[in-house]
């Protein structure tokens, strides 16, 4: 391994450090910049499917600092196509949205059958045929598909604390609602038995 492609893997293998507590669109949008700037790639593309709370994200980088929305929904669904009929080393061919030429793109799934999503990079000179490429990708999904599960795990527990505290504050509304009807009725007893006192002392 080189010392480039050594420094480039612990470059995205500390990304899950980076996104801790983070959104998914900010997962996405730092993958697709770090994934741009180490495969020196023509294009990225990054996208994670919905949940019960938050909506699909997608995001295409053909610049240092530029994203095109256009492209992310254009190739999206033959980038998910491709990866669930072909495999991994298999680079898809696609004409260059750019200008001439042809694209060759490398494609990952973020977890098993792009359960989560997938990752892309897209190159008008052929990716090198030694593991470089090939390897980052793979450490990318790696990297992508942890950090997501760690955030639904994360959220889970959040979810169910939250539960938990619902329950317990329902919990403690309702002994504060029968102690005060306990109250009331120890009131009325008292009340009742005044009266009856009171009562007789006239009847006397």
């Amino acid at each position: 391994m080189s010392d480039r492609t050594l420094r480039d893997v612990v470059a995205l293998s500390i990304l899950p450090a980076v996104w801790q507590g983070a959104e998914p669109l900010r997962v996405v949008e730092s993958l697709a910049a770090s994934l741009f700037s180490v495969l020196d790639a023509d294009f990225v593309y990054v996208s994670l499917h919905g949940d019960a709370e938050h909506d699909p994200i997608a995001v295409a980088q053909t610049g240092r600092n530029r994203t095109s929305p256009d492209l992310a929904a254009s190739v999206g669904p033959e980038l998910f196509a491709w990866a669930l009929t072909h495999g991994p080393d298999e680079p898809m061919m696609r004409p260059n949205p750019f200008g001439e030429g042809t694209l060759h793109i490398l494609v990952r799934s973020i977890a098993i059958d792009a359960e989560y999503g997938l990752i892309a990079a897209g190159f008008l000179r052929p990716p090198s045929p030694d593991s470089h490429h090939q390897l980052l990708m793979n450490v990318a999904a790696t990297q992508a598909t942890t950090s997501i599960e760690n955030i639904r795990l994360l959220r889970s527990v959040r979810r169910h604390a939250a539960q938990q505290r619902a329950a317990m504050e329902e919990a403690q509304a309702a002994r504060a609602d029968a102690e005060a009807a306990r109250k009331d009725d120890q009131l009325a007893d008292e009340l009742d038995v005044d009266l009856e006192v009171l009562d007789r002392e006239v009847l006397q």
